[in-house]
């Protein structure tokens, strides 16, 4: 797979990729900020007068109410495929060396952004670790979590949580359950 990383007028990074090779109806792939989604379907709308366009239709996982609609001819939207079994279990098996390589390291709320805009499983293990880590050290204080850590943790968790608990056939608590155990150590 291929990807291009643009910086936009902000600083933040924008994934960039073709989607409609990767599409199929009856997959489940991974969809931006939202996480897995099922393709349940094509269709086609009319924009304007003369002016039809082809969609796939992308329900998100445990969602029985939203729908996406995902142009075929657009290139700006990040998917990508699911991980596969055994690179899911490759990865948790190598979370202690994850959290070990990001114990000590500092991230903006631009870094955190851009960890998770990548949707690298691994990316999302050391963000989703170094926030545990916070939290944890701000509760021992009597300190609140910070607002932005909280909000970019629960994103990573959906994000590789989701992914994982599917590819692994197991339910979303205790894949989460599982992984924040072996953050913990």
């Amino acid at each position: 797979l291929s990807y291009t990383v643009l910086l936009d007028g902000n600083g933040i990074f924008l994934i960039f990729r073709e989607v409609k090779n990767l599409l199929e109806i009856g997959k489940k792939i991974v969809y931006g900020k939202t996480g897995v989604c099922d393709i349940v379907g094509e269709c086609e709308k009319e924009l304007s007068r003369n002016n039809r366009k082809k969609y796939f239709v992308l329900k998100p996982l445990g969602s029985d109410t939203n729908t996406i609609f995902v142009p075929v001819e657009n290139n700006k939207v990040f998917i990508r495929p699911l991980i596969s079994k055994e690179e899911a279990e490759n990865l948790i098996d190598r979370i202690p060396e994850i959290v070990s390589s990001t114990a000590d390291i500092e991230l903006s709320k631009e870094q955190y952004e851009l960890m998770v805009s990548t949707h690298n499983p691994e990316d999302l293990i050391g963000l989703t670790a170094r926030l545990y880590t916070k939290r944890k050290d701000a509760l021992a204080n009597r300190k609140k979590p910070g607002f932005i850590d909280e909000k970019y943790m629960a994103l990573a968790e959906k994000l590789l949580f989701g992914e994982l608990a599917t590819v692994l056939e197991i339910p979303f608590d205790d894949i989460k359950k599982d992984i924040l155990e072996k953050i913990k150590g």
